[in-house]
């Protein structure tokens, strides 16, 4: 099998190198799903990020709508919490407190 040997010149390869960057960053956030990019914008002492309507609506997110924030890796991934989730956080924190301070209540509700 012939092989094809040639030299480049640094600049070169860092072009190559530039380009092949780019496109894999172009691939990269087509193949998660990526469909904008944003920035922080200041907001006091905190930073948020501006969510388009379009994306809101499409999602059926409301002003009412409450987030679970994690970091996963160097991502921040935030989920819509919804009425089942918040309905078993309550119960299971009444269950922790029953459970913790079920006697104390006891006796003082007599």
């Amino acid at each position: 099998m012939p092989c094809l040997f040639f030299s480049l010149d640094k600049k070169t390869v860092f072009k190559i190198m530039d380009i092949m960057n780019l496109f894999y960053g172009v691939w990269n956030q087509i193949n998660r799903g990526v469909i904008m990019q944003k920035r922080l914008i200041k907001n006091g002492n905190d930073y948020a990020l501006v969510i388009g309507a379009d994306i809101i609506e499409k999602l059926n997110f409301t002003k009412e709508t409450i987030f679970e924030l994690s970091i996963e890796g160097k991502n921040l991934v935030f989920s819509p919490k919804t009425e089942n989730d918040l309905n078993t956080n309550i119960s299971k924190s009444l269950d922790n407190v029953n459970q913790k301070y079920g006697a104390v209540l006891k006796r003082l509700g007599e």
